[in-house]
């Protein structure tokens, strides 16, 4: 969507007005060293499934300089590529 939230303050005032449950998250896999991690998972909100890609940048103090998320709906793959992919 191209959404940008600009501070702390913003990100938790949208988390805590969100309408319903917390989704359900999975973690698939965490790759990252030093200032730099990267996270795969999924969000679950009651069957309405999404795929996460979050990408984090440390300060050299630990703290949190930017978070950048994608999400993509789950789908199926097209006829064509549906043969390699696997079950």
């Amino acid at each position: 969507s191209g959404e940008r939230i600009g501070s702390r303050e913003r990100m938790r005032a949208m988390q805590e007005s969100f309408p319903g449950p917390p989704p359900a998250i999975t973690l698939r896999r965490v790759t990252g060293a030093g200032r730099f991690w990267f996270v795969e998972g999924t969000n679950d909100y009651g069957g309405d499934v999404w795929h996460v890609a979050l990408a984090l940048e440390l300060a050299p103090d630990g703290r949190m300089l930017r978070d950048t998320r994608y999400y993509a709906k789950a789908l199926d793959p097209p006829e064509w590529r549906a043969a390699f992919v696997d079950p």
